[in-house]
């Protein structure tokens, strides 16, 4: 079936809105609507829209924002590491741009939560890397939300383990969602 330009620009529209997956009914409708191209059908598919339509959360975050964040948490992930007695790991970019998309997918839960294709990510940097890991951390708490993020990776073994690993770059991504989630990631590697 060949889609009209209208047709295109609607189903764009409603993905740039976060609106997924519509059901099959409105599907039809959509179509219906379309092909017998009357305007003032779309009056319908606004009405069905609200209750008829999965809602993914929309990802949000200034890249202002995200920065601050994310260097936030590598000056407290570089202060716990100084208490250890280890050097400081350096703020990379390649490594945050690959962070960032990760928490901005998990914000959008185009993946789930976790470390769904983290060897894929340090794969697809410009450098290689010798070793490295990943932490990743959500909550919907307002406040200091790097601190939160660094302080509950110290605790937890894994995450712990990862901040005092023999690293000498990271990044951190950090993407908040129309729900009010905060995601971050951060990726440490050894070039």
């Amino acid at each position: 079936m060949r889609l009209s330009k209208m047709h295109i620009l609607w189903q764009n529209f409603l993905t740039k809105m976060g609106y997924t997956r519509p059901h099959g009914m409105v599907t039809c409708l959509i179509e219906m609507v379309f092909s017998m191209r009357q305007s003032s059908s779309i009056f319908i598919i606004l009405f069905f829209m609200s209750g008829c339509l999965a809602k993914r959360p929309i990802a949000y975050v200034t890249p202002e924002k995200s920065l601050i964040l994310g260097k936030k948490a590598l000056d407290y992930t570089n202060n716990f590491r100084q208490r250890q007695g280890l050097p400081p790991v350096a703020w990379h970019y390649a490594l945050t741009a690959a962070a960032q998309a990760h928490s901005a997918a998990m914000a959008r839960h185009d993946v789930p939560f976790g470390h769904d294709g983290s060897k894929q990510r340090i794969a697809s940097l410009p450098l290689r890397a010798y070793r490295s890991s990943e932490n990743v951390y959500m909550t919907n708490a307002q406040g200091n939300t790097a601190k939160d993020a660094v302080d509950g990776w110290i605790a937890s073994p894994g995450h712990h383990a990862n901040l005092i690993g023999d690293y000498n770059h990271c990044g951190v991504g950090v993407c908040q969602n129309s729900d009010g989630y905060w995601y971050y990631t951060q990726i440490f590697t050894r070039f």
